[in-house]
């Protein structure tokens, strides 16, 4: 598997070079590192204690400890912090849903794609028609999302603090609005998970808007939901990136071994003949994903430039993250 990495460019000397690219376009916009963005750690500390971080690691261990269950939190709190001009409580709340989501649609993805004995289970706990009955009505008891699998139990038991929040939370003559549009959002989300499908889209940048949509505090909705869709291909390349070795191995689509999302006939064939050129060529193709991830976190820090000033400060402290780890 190291071979492998190393000659994909994922890990050794190709990783080390598509790093330093990051590194130096993100160079002349300064320092941002120590911008607070997202939950700080006494926050994530709370939040692993409140949602039983320690409990989801032990009944889902593909996800990782502790540690890295509060990292994906952290993540989504840190999109949805972008743009959030508000504070006090309601910013805290943000942030919070923010990592509900990441976190719940991580696990998510986890069961349906490592265990899927419990596929089932988690479609007939979390599904539209129930996450639509709990935002509209989330002091009603009788929406409460739950499962007796004790697995699937965490997962909705976050969707479910999600929504609450949300729905409590939204209010004024643009509830209705608002909420039809997550709905909307989410369903597009679910739709594209939980049928076998895998649209890069809708597995990576629908998820970051999403997130963004949890406030509608920032000043330009328009530029902002263009800096999203920008910020999502980038993270969405970033894991493609990371997970060639991997999706090859699995068969899974992935960017940079051909678009295979199970359509035709010669998807599956074409998939693994990109991964074969890829192979042998090596190193003649690190340049080229540098090149390609590069590009796509110049257009996410430009386009959240043009969008927002706060939104451009906290997407290069979000960026740097990507860079140092």
């Amino acid at each position: 598997m190291n071979w492998l990495t190393r000659r994909l460019g994922c890990s050794g000397r190709g990783r080390l070079r598509l790093l330093e690219s990051l590194r130096g376009q993100l160079a002349p916009a300064g320092n941002h590192e120590s911008l607070q963005t997202g939950l700080g750690h006494s926050e994530l500390c709370r939040f692993a204690q409140q949602y039983r971080l320690h409990e989801i690691a032990t009944a889902i261990p593909h996800r990782g400890d502790v540690e890295d269950l509060m990292v994906i939190a952290w993540f989504g709190s840190a999109i949805a912090d972008l743009g959030c001009y508000d504070s006090g409580e309601k910013r805290d709340r943000i942030l919070q849903e923010g990592a509900l989501f990441n976190l719940a649609v991580a696990l998510f993805d986890t069961v349906m794609d490592e265990m899927p004995a419990h596929r089932d289970q988690l479609k007939l706990s979390v599904n539209i028609p129930l996450i639509r009955g709990r935002l509209w009505n989330p002091l009603n008891p009788d929406t409460r999302l739950t499962s007796r699998d004790p697995a699937i139990t965490h997962i909705a038991a976050l969707f479910d603090a999600l929504f609450v929040s949300l729905g409590s939370r939204v209010e004024g003559n643009s509830r209705g609005r608002e909420l039809s549009e997550i709905i909307s959002l989410f369903s597009a989300m679910y739709n594209g998970g939980s049928n076998g499908e895998r649209d890069p889209f809708r597995t990576k940048v629908l998820p970051v808007l999403f997130l963004g949509r949890l406030n509608y505090s920032f000043r330009n909705y328009v530029l902002m939901e263009d800096f999203y869709c920008q910020l999502g291909k980038f993270i969405q390349l970033y894991d493609d990136w990371l997970d060639m070795a991997r999706d090859a191995l699995q068969g899974k689509p992935n960017y940079f071994l051909n678009h295979w999302t199970h359509t035709t006939l010669l998807d599956k064939p074409l998939f693994y003949l990109s991964f074969g050129v890829r192979l042998l060529g090596g190193s003649l193709f690190h340049r080229h994903t540098t090149r390609t991830v590069t590009r796509a976190m110049n257009d996410a820090i430009e386009a959240s430039r043009f969008a927002d000033p706060l939104a451009y400060q906290r997407n290069l402290s979000l960026c740097s993250k990507f860079v140092l780890s």
